[in-house]
């Protein structure tokens, strides 16, 4: 077989790149997958903060953990929704931080500031008493602790963009923070 000679530098790239992609075929078929389109898919991005707060909030109170005596679990769990959406939602880093050094960032945050203060301070120190010192809060301070949780959600998320439905607004403002006071 005989091949004009102005194209046998086309042959000759077409074998090459014949040979390469079998070579990556055979070297990295996950990645050849994905050059062919094949492969997986990248997971989806995670949902916006307060939606998987409110989601965790709910799948925590479904688990019953008051119910069957574990309340240091529950209180863990439930400051650790908290301070996930502080980080979530403000980039507060309050995952890393105790209480007494979140406090203060809290007081300082413009849309947060006096508004949530004490009605956070409450919040995280009643937490940290049920999981460091054993402390067991009656389940009505229980609700109202979860409730504060989910109205602080409601109250701080983003203003929806769109104009779709949505109650941005989580409810009156005062009547959240007296649940905790």
């Amino acid at each position: 077989l005989e091949v004009e000679p102005e194209r046998r530098w086309l042959t000759a790239l077409l074998i090459v790149l014949a040979g390469a992609l079998l070579a990556l075929a055979v070297w990295r078929p996950d990645l050849f997958r994905r050059l062919l389109g094949r492969g997986k898919k990248p997971p989806p991005p995670p949902p916006p903060p307060d939606v998987a707060a409110l989601d965790a909030l709910t799948r925590l109170v479904a688990e019953g953990l008051l119910d069957r005596g574990l309340v240091r679990e529950y209180y863990g769990r439930l400051s650790e929704i908290f301070r996930t959406y502080l980080d979530g939602r403000f980039g507060l880093h309050s995952r890393e931080a105790t209480t007494d050094e979140m406090l203060p960032v809290i007081r300082k945050h413009p849309r947060l500031g006096l508004d949530w203060y004490e009605a956070a301070r409450r919040f995280l120190t009643t937490c940290d008493l049920a999981k460091f010192a054993r402390h067991s809060p009656p389940k009505s301070e229980s609700e109202e602790l979860t409730s504060f949780a989910r109205t602080f959600v409601r109250q701080t998320r983003p203003e929806p963009e769109d104009g779709a439905d949505g109650d941005s607004s989580g409810g009156n403002l005062e009547q959240s923070r007296e649940v905790v006071s």
